[in-house]
Formats: C-alpha cells, sequence, structure tokens
C-alpha cells in the first residue's frame, strides 16, 4: 500500500500551526535520531508515520511536556515504526523468497511430470500403430474369407423367425 506524503504547509495545515512549528518539530525530532525524506531541493516530505508523531509531540507540548520532551518521544516513536517496518519488510522478502522457492521446485516437479506424460502418449501413439497395422493384416484375410464363403456373414444370412427378438 502507498503512503501519502506531505509537504511542511500540509502538516502545518492539518495539525493547525504554523509552517515555522513544524520546521522546528521537525528539527527537534532529528535532533534525537529520526529521519526524515528529503527531494532534490533539500526539502522534507513527510508521510502518514511523520503525520502520526506530529500530532503525538503536539499532543504531548499541550499536556505541559517541554519541547525537548516530545521530540524524543516522537523520535522514538518513529524509529520504533521505522524498525517495525523493516523487521516486516524482511519477513516478507524471506515470505517470498521461500515462497519463490516452492513454487519453483514444484514448477519443476510438474514439467517432469508432463515430460513423462508425453512420453507416455508418445508410447501409446507407437504402440497404437502397431495396433492398427496388426488389425489390418487380420483384416485382410477375414474379408477374403467372406468373400470366398468361408465364413457366413450374419447381416446377409436370413433370419428364422425365433432370432427377431436379438
Amino acid at each position: 500500500m502507498l503512503e501519502s506524503s506531505y509537504r511542511t504547509g500540509q502538516i502545518a495545515e492539518l495539525l493547525e500551526v504554523s509552517t515555522s512549528s513544524i520546521r522546528k518539530y521537525a528539527a527537534a525530532v532529528e535532533k534525537h535520531g529520526a529521519t526524515f525524506v528529503k527531494d532534490d531541493k533539500g526539502e522534507r516530505i513527510f508521510t502518514e508515520q511523520d503525520l502520526a508523531a506530529f500530532r503525538h509531540l503536539r499532543k504531548l507540548i499541550t499536556g505541559g511536556n517541554t519541547m525537548d520532551t516530545a521530540a524524543i518521544n516522537a523520535a522514538t516513536l518513529l524509529k520504533n515504526n521505522k524498525e517495525i517496518r523493516t523487521q516486516t519488510g524482511e519477513v516478507l522478502a524471506n515470505n517470498d523468497r521461500e515462497l519463490f522457492v516452492e513454487m519453483a521446485n514444484r514448477i519443476e516437479t510438474l514439467t517432469k511430470q508432463n515430460e513423462a506424460l508425453v512420453e507416455a502418449v508418445n508410447e501409446m501413439r507407437r504402440g497404437q500403430g502397431h495396433i492398427m497395422a496388426t488389425l489390418k493384416r487380420l483384416e485382410e484375410p477375414a474379408k477374403e474369407e467372406v468373400a470366398s464363403g468361408i465364413i457366413e456373414n450374419k447381416a446377409t444370412r436370413p433370419r428364422k423367425w425365433w432370432q427377431f427378438g436379438r
């Protein structure tokens, strides 16, 4: 899922504070080890996680905490969230890797099974050719016997009255 991104002015508007307050908040949080994404001009781009940390910081300040205490809390919150996202990403990557290996093995097994089936069908076709040739060889003498009257053809032979039910 893609996370929303915000500029300083947007964060200030959402928190109903000035842009200079957001810059002070960001600098204080960075002082305690948090980092923010920056664009090519060096301006901070904030995420949903950053917005949540600033809300927390603002709540602590309005609750009577010092800027430094609030910044330490917000920085810790951001670092923990970043660590959780990193670990989650690693777990997902490992799961994806395991799933990929499992699927590759399954594909290899299915490919081998498919090749064996194709070979079996080809053998059957080769065998079918032998069967057809044998049937044709057997059919020729039978046709000759029917033609010479040795084998009586039931279709042309008259039926007796008791045979009509069959």
